[in-house]
């Protein structure tokens, strides 16, 4: 799923006032419903100009209409004066219409200030694009946080970090290019619950749900893997030569790190905060990579991300062919850029060499497609950028060896000049390996 910009309904613009004569334990909160499904990414809190810093740590959560926490997280050293951004570690999906309470407490003062207001300002509902704020709320507890249920009209400075649903790109993936209905599990497969270890064994695993993890992912050095019609409810990286990955679904991004010989075919990766594939050679030479037929979207970039389709970080030898990479519309989270690009290949860990990149869809991200040096092949053919790149579709430190029929789909036009005079020549082993053949791939 993709998300649109950060809404909030008060910030920037603060309160006017600021209390010096209510020093007790106090949780303050602004209850917010959206007309739309999103995600809160956090709670903004106005620290009031006064405050004392040795009162801390401030609490920031988000509860349910019937106070159940949905998130919490703290903050010190806060910036009197200003609001500030206080981040979850992981957003909290929030149903359209379903109301939440975004929350600070603060700890017992014995000086300086204790909170900004302004008084009237919910006296009634406070709508900004898809979100309204009903009421204000709050509570006394010195002993701990909790959910605010008394109402009032004065605002205690308290906003939410919130993120409409958008459900994808601006211009969906068109016809042709690999979706989420052709990739990920055969219809009619029965999947079986995955009850072993974190650190998968060895072996081939077929029709296997591996269920969500509180934290962390799975992870396996082992050799020889293979997943066909599996589900990944979370993260996952492989370290093992040899990989075969087919028809399977990973939710939270797929690594992998020092891999020779991988093929990963009708995957479905989405929702990593992150990169949806991540190909490097941190822990050894990562070679002969094939990704075909494979549908890569909907990132949930969290704040500070550097987030990709597909980062590639050292490799000698990676084809993506007939592959959909869209990251959907331009997010800002925090303020900040957090989509790189929907192909990024850095120069890094000994750099790239023989890319290939053939019939693909690629959308989204600030440039589409990002490369350092490549050295070697360097092939780009037959591929279509969508509308969403947010700076351009490309930028190259390197020069493609073969480019040809590289166009936005929107009106056709070519987004890399074709390469004059070079062909593109296929070398592969026959069956036996007693000799070469050659394959010239038509225009």
């Amino acid at each position: 799923m993709a998300w649109g910009a950060e809404v909030s309904v008060f910030a920037p613009a603060g309160p006017v006032s600021v209390a010096s004569n209510d020093r007790g334990g106090i949780s303050l909160g602004t209850r917010l419903t959206a007309a739309v499904a999103g995600r809160a990414a956090g709670v903004l809190w106005f620290c009031p100009v006064g405050w004392d810093g040795s009162a801390s740590p401030v609490y920031a959560s988000l509860y349910s209409a019937a106070g159940v926490l949905l998130a919490r997280t703290t903050v010190t050293g806060p910036t009197p004066g200003a609001f500030v951004t206080i981040t979850f570690a992981d957003p909290v999906p929030v149903e359209a219409g379903a109301e939440v309470t975004a929350a600070v407490w603060l700890p017992r003062r014995t000086a300086g200030a204790d909170y900004a207001f302004t008084a009237g300002a919910l006296a009634s509902p406070r709508t900004v694009g898809q979100l309204t704020a009903s009421t204000a709320t709050y509570d006394y507890s010195d002993v701990a946080p909790n959910h605010p249920t008394n109402s009032t009209g004065t605002w205690f400075g308290v906003d939410v970090v919130w993120q409409p649903e958008t459900g994808g790109g601006t211009s969906p993936i068109p016809p042709g290019y690999p979706t989420p209905a052709t990739t990920g599990p055969q219809a009619g497969t029965v999947l079986t619950d995955y009850t072993g270890p974190t650190t998968l064994p060895p072996g081939v695993y077929t029709g296997v749900r591996f269920p969500a993890l509180g934290q962390g992912a799975y992870e396996s050095s082992a050799a020889g893997l293979v997943f066909r019609d599996c589900v990944f409810e979370t993260g996952v990286v492989l370290r093992g030569d040899g990989l075969t990955v087919e028809r399977t679904r990973v939710a939270g991004g797929l690594s992998l790190s020092g891999v020779s010989g991988a093929v990963l075919s009708r995957v479905d990766l989405h929702e990593s905060g992150t990169d949806l594939l991540h190909v490097t050679s941190d822990t050894g030479q990562c070679a002969n990579i094939t990704v075909t037929d494979s549908c890569l979207r909907d990132p949930r970039p969290i704040a500070g991300a550097h987030a990709d389709g597909v980062q590639v970080r050292g490799v000698r030898g990676l084809t993506i062919r007939r592959c959909a990479v869209d990251m959907g519309p331009w997010v800002l989270v925090e303020g900040a850029d957090v989509l790189n690009a929907a192909l990024f290949f850095e120069d890094a860990n000994g750099g790239n060499s023989d890319v290939r990149v053939t019939g693909c869809w690629l959308n989204g991200g600030g440039y589409t497609l990002v490369s350092g040096a490549v050295s070697g092949d360097y092939v780009l053919t037959g591929n279509r950028w969508g509308p969403d790149g947010h700076y351009g579709p490309v930028t190259l430190a390197t020069a493609p060896t073969l480019a040809r029929d590289n166009r936005a789909r929107a009106d056709n036009a070519l987004v890399l000049a074709d390469t004059v005079g070079a062909e593109d020549l296929n070398l592969t082993w026959g069956r036996l390996m007693t000799g070469w053949r050659f394959e010239v791939v038509p225009w």
